[in-house]
Order: structure tokens, then sequence, then C-alpha cells
């Protein structure tokens, strides 16, 4: 094990030998450094290495192709890489968490991301990947963190993300994502977090969303989502922020939303709502959130 996080080591990353004269290295940790260059081609070969943490610096080049099939954490987000995930991603099955956010990293979203059903943090976010999110990604059902936002990723958001039951994060902006939010949404009642703002969704808002009642920010806004604001949205009693706005929803605000007392920020311009504001929206007076009516 090699741990030199957090420091101002610059220059290139060695060429660790990591199971020569019976030493293994199991663990490297560099992250927070400010290192350059590229990652050395050796590490395809480190036959022992779980856990890679290389986050915060100023790499760049390509993922090493291939990557060990031992790693169990692989952590690069936030420097400079700009290639494809490797082709042996589908082997790389003992991984618990794959992070490569913050990179310009291109390609698509293999089929084969369903095999590593060990996953449970996912984040490929702030990067170029293109085409749709696979339907495998049903399979991943030990998920907690789904984070894909600011990609360029199209298609339907696939109805198999139902099966994902203990996910507690998941993040879609800044996408071209297109149909409808799917009603099996609702199934995912640990999510804390839900963001799908920002893309090209339509259709109106599943009234199952208000089944997540751990829920404490959803973004639907700058979509093309229709219809009316759900009253169900008032089970939402752990809500903090709600964001709908630059939509094309129509009719009143629900008088339900009064019962969000944890609310703090509530978002609603440039739709075609109408009417007056509800007298328990009026009512509803929380530490960040004031209405004058």
């Amino acid at each position: 094990e090699f741990s030199a996080n957090e420091n101002f080591f610059s220059g290139k990353i060695p060429n660790f030998r990591g199971n020569r004269d019976g030493i293994r290295l199991v663990k490297l940790d560099l992250r927070n450094n400010e290192l350059s260059g590229t990652i050395p081609s050796v590490f395809s070969i480190l036959s022992s290495l779980d856990f890679l943490y290389l986050e915060d610096n100023d790499l760049s080049g390509r993922i090493p192709d291939p990557l060990p099939v031992s790693l169990r954490k692989f952590s690069i987000g936030s420097n400079r890489f700009n290639s494809r995930l490797p082709n042996n991603f589908g082997e790389l099955t003992n991984l618990k968490l794959f992070w490569v956010q913050s990179n310009a990293l291109t390609g698509t979203i293999p089929s084969e991301l369903g095999l590593l059903t060990n996953l449970v943090n996912f984040d490929i976010s702030e990067n170029n990947f293109t085409g749709s999110l696979p339907t495998e990604i049903g399979r991943l059902t030990r998920l907690e963190r789904l984070c894909v936002f600011e990609n360029n990723l199209t298609g339907a958001i696939p109805a198999e993300m139902e099966e994902l039951v203990v996910l507690e994060d998941l993040r879609m902006g800044g996408n071209q994502f297109n149909g409808t939010i799917s009603q099996g949404i609702g199934l995912l009642t640990n999510l804390e977090r839900l963001d799908l703002e920002n893309n090209n969704l339509d259709g109106s808002i599943p009234t199952e969303l208000g089944n997540l009642d751990r829920l404490v920010r959803l973004f639907l806004s700058r979509n093309s989502i229709t219809g009316s604001i759900p009253s169900e949205f008032g089970m939402l009693t752990e809500l903090e922020l709600l964001s709908l706005s630059r939509n094309q929803l129509n009719g009143t605000i629900p008088s339900t939303l009064g019962r969000l007392t944890t609310a703090e920020m509530i978002f609603l311009e440039e739709n075609s709502l109408k009417g007056s504001l509800p007298d328990e929206l009026c009512s509803l007076q929380t530490n960040s959130l004031q209405f004058d009516c």
C-alpha cells in the first residue's frame, strides 16, 4: 500500500512494479496532488491492485487498457483523461466504486455495464459520453449512487431502472434524454436526490413520485414537461428543494405543497401556471422560505 494523497507532489507517476520481489501493490492513493502526464502502462499488469485513487490532479491521456480485474475502487475524477472506457470494462466484476467524472472521456456506455453487479457508486458525469444508457443497468441492484449528468447521452430513460431499489442518489441532468418519466421511478423509495433537469423529457409528471418520501432534492426543470403539478408532491415531507421551472406545466399550484414544511427553495418560474397562490402555501413559513401573500 502506498498513500501520499493531499500533498503538492508534481511530475509524473512512477512505474510502480508492484508484483516484484514478492511485494504486491494493493492500494495506491495519489489523489489531490499536482501530478501530470499519463498513467504508466505497467498498471495494466498490477494483478493485485484493489484500490487506485488518482482524482484531482492534472493527469491526461488514456485510461490503461486493460485495467486490472482485481480493482474494487477506481477513482480518476477531475483530471484531463480523453480516451474511451477500457475494452475489458465488462470484466471488472469486483468493482464497487467507479469514478471518472470531470474528464474529457468519449464513446458510449457499453451494455457490459450490467455485468458489474457489485457496483455501489458509479459516476461518469461531466464527460463527453454519447449514445443511450443501456437497459442492462437494471441488473446493478446494489447501486446506491448513479451520476451521469452533463454528458451527451440520448434516448429514453430505461424502464429497467425501477429495479435499482437501494438507489439513494440519481443524477441524469444536462443530457439529451427524451420520452417520459417512467412511473417505475416511484418505486425507488430510498432516493434522496433525483435530478432529471435540462433534458428533452416530455409528458406529465408521474403521480408515483409522491411515493419518494425520503426525497430531499428534486430537479425536473428545463424540460418540456406538461400537465399539472401532482398533488401527491405534498407527501414529500423531507423535501428541501423543488425545481420545476422552465417547463410547460399548467393548471394551479396544488394546496398540498403547503405540507412541505422542510422546504427551503421552490422554483416554478417560466411555466403556464395560473390562479392564485393557495392559502396553505402562503402560510408555509420556514427558516429559508417566506411568502408575502
